[in-house]
This record gives C-alpha cells, structure tokens and sequence, in this order.
C-alpha cells in the first residue's frame, strides 16, 4: 500500500543524519508508507535489516536457472541475480542487499 508516494523521491527522515543503513524502525515505517517491501512480513525484519526470501528462479552469468534443493553456487568474478519472494519500491539510495558468506554460494554448500 502506498499511503504516501512522495516519499519516493523526498526523504522523510531528512534532515537527520540517514547515512548508508536504515534502521529496522525506518524500514517498518517505509514498508506501511510507500510499500517498500511487499508482501511485508515481521518476522523477517531485524535490526537495521530486512531478510529476503529466495524466489524460484535466477540467473548466474546471464543463464537463466530454477531454483532446487541444491546450493545457488557462484562462480569466481560470476554476477547472480535471484529472484525473490518479495516486491521491493525503493531509491536506490534505500536499497543494499548483501550476501553473507565467505563461500561463493546461498543454502548448505
């Protein structure tokens, strides 16, 4: 739902200083305002954080893939875009995701 769209293109936390992490209060409150996350779930939220779920499909180096019981393994220097469960509204200045792991793959690798 989007309750207030220009919060799109104007910060409603200004002028405070945002800087690079929104914190999980912040990305609540964009999630109700602008429908930044979509379908929104609370048990997903954590400290300046919010976890995506994995959809069904993906691609590493341009090649389309679905997604199984096996680990999405990444190549040495390969780009993976994953789909994911949910819809998100965002500046890019909003949006960072980051994939935890020292090991080049998501899931049991």
């Amino acid at each position: 739902m989007r309750k207030h769209p220009e919060y799109l293109w104007r910060d409603p936390f200004e002028p405070s200083a945002l800087g690079a992490v929104l914190l999980s209060d912040q990305i609540h409150f964009l999630a109700d305002e602008i429908g930044l996350i979509d379908p929104f779930g609370e048990k997903y939220l954590r400290p300046a954080a919010y976890d995506l779920r994995v959809g069904n499909s993906y691609y590493v180096d341009d090649k389309p893939m679905h997604v199984s019981e096996e680990p999405i393994k990444i190549p040495p220097n390969g780009l993976v875009y994953i789909k994911t469960k949910e819809n998100l509204t965002s500046r890019t200045t909003w949006l960072r995701v980051i994939a935890y792991g020292s090991n080049r793959c998501i899931g049991d690798c």
